[in-house]
């Protein structure tokens, strides 16, 4: 399975440093130059509860080439307009995107690549960007959790295969309501 992050600031940086690390070896796609570079260069540092170092591949998105099975999508929903349709060349016939990110974002994400393409998820731990090539985890590496689902609530195989994936980065659940995941997750942060 060929795999891109794409947005790999706080938690892009640390869930490439996992996937890397178990040999799933995405590809970290990011328009920060400066950052693109130190991961290359110095590979992807996570500290703070967890402390890692790992090599990574990186790129800017004009540098993406080929086809690609899954995006990880951790961009601030702020980029979509310009990112999303950049992907949509290098997606494979049955390619999906889930977006990692905050709000109730999957609607707008798939007015731009396609419901069909789209799934989503919840995540349960935090992270900061501390500067190029280096995130610290904030939560305890027990509580990385996501909570991930399709759009319409069915259980597929290619949710399935994308949870296998991200329990390298912690512990997926598959959750056939994803909406109500997502705007309790909403609720809470608009609380704290």
């Amino acid at each position: 399975m060929r795999i891109a992050i794409v947005g790999v600031g706080s938690l892009g940086t640390i869930i490439g440093a996992l996937l890397s690390r178990d040999g799933l070896e995405p590809l970290l796609v990011d328009a920060n130059r400066e950052h693109v570079e130190a991961l290359n260069r110095d590979g992807a540092t996570v500290a703070g509860h967890l402390s890692l170092n790992v090599p990574v591949r990186a790129i800017l998105p004009e540098g993406l080439d080929g086809a690609f099975d899954l995006f990880i999508y951790t961009a601030k929903s702020t980029y979509d307009d310009a990112a999303l349709p950049e992907l949509l060349p290098f997606f494979s016939p049955e390619a999906c995107l889930i977006t990692l990110q905050n709000g109730v974002p999957e609607e707008r994400v798939a007015s731009f690549i396609g419901g069909e393409r789209t799934l989503g998820g919840a995540v349960g731990w935090g992270a900061t960007w501390k500067g190029p090539g280096v995130s610290e985890l904030t939560s305890e590496p027990d509580k990385m959790t996501y909570d991930i689902g399709e759009m319409d609530g069915s259980l597929t195989e290619r949710i399935r295969q994308v949870k296998g994936v991200l329990d390298h980065a912690g512990a997926a659940e598959i959750t056939t309501n994803l909406v109500g995941v997502r705007w309790s997750k909403l609720l809470v942060n608009i609380t704290l």
